[in-house]
């Protein structure tokens, strides 16, 4: 018989341990049995699950997850709501769906209006959707907030590369370079700004720093493969 402490939200906190310590298919297992349970934590642990499978590279599996997520049974547990939202904004991310990306990340500041990561996230996307003024105003507030975020900085001057103030974008690419200078992101953004000023060689310099990062703690692979492809289309 299991006991009164095995139910769902107990293997809900028992799977998140597991993806801590990145251990994602016994996660994936644990998960799946508190779904099994079908009890009040079946969201949760569908979310859960759903992020296993997103570290594995499991998309639509993942896509599956986060939708039955938010079709079970509501917890009241905003951080786990918000949590949800953001992976499914992840995931839309790898599925280049922009728009639902930012949607979603709109909807999970929602449950947690005061995650400022989730808001430079926002901010990244809003550049990305070349929906500038609004990503500038988010990602000035971000930084007015915490004068040390290193990405809003950095996503801030990719804004600006975009409107074509190189001024405050090389101010802000700097800011983040002092804050952070492992971001391989960042170099990529001084290999634009370098681009503008028609400096192939400084921007060829700075993408090659990007390549040398670790972009795991930063990216995913699609991120990666851009990297390469401006390195073999103007690097070479």
């Amino acid at each position: 018989m299991t006991s009164c402490s095995q139910d769902g939200m107990w293997h809900y906190n028992k799977g998140i341990n597991l993806l801590n310590q990145e251990n994602y298919q016994k996660a994936v297992d644990i998960f799946s049995t508190g779904i099994a349970l079908d009890d009040f934590a079946k969201s949760a642990n569908h979310y859960g699950r759903a992020y296993a499978y997103f570290e594995l590279n499991q998309l639509s599996e993942a896509k599956s997850d986060i939708e039955k997520s938010l079709k079970t049974e509501a917890i009241n547990n905003e951080d786990i709501n918000c949590n949800i939202y953001w992976l499914k904004g992840m995931i839309a991310s790898e599925e280049g769906d922009i728009d639902l990306e930012i949607q979603s990340y709109q909807k999970a500041i929602e449950y947690n209006p005061n995650n400022s990561q989730l808001k430079t996230t926002l901010g990244y996307a809003l550049v990305v959707s070349d929906r500038l003024n609004e990503a500038i105003d988010l990602l000035t507030k971000v930084i007015n907030n915490n004068k040390k975020d290193a990405y809003a900085y950095n996503n801030r001057g990719l804004a600006y590369i975009k409107t074509a103030e190189y001024l405050k974008a090389k101010s802000d690419l700097d800011a983040s370079k002092n804050l952070n200078n492992q971001n391989p992101f960042l170099y990529r953004n001084y290999f634009f700004l370098y681009q503008t000023k028609n400096d192939l060689e400084k921007a060829c310099k700075a993408l090659a720093i990007a390549l040398q990062q670790d972009m795991s703690e930063y990216g995913r692979a699609k991120d990666t493969a851009e990297l390469k492809r401006l390195k073999r289309e103007f690097c070479n």
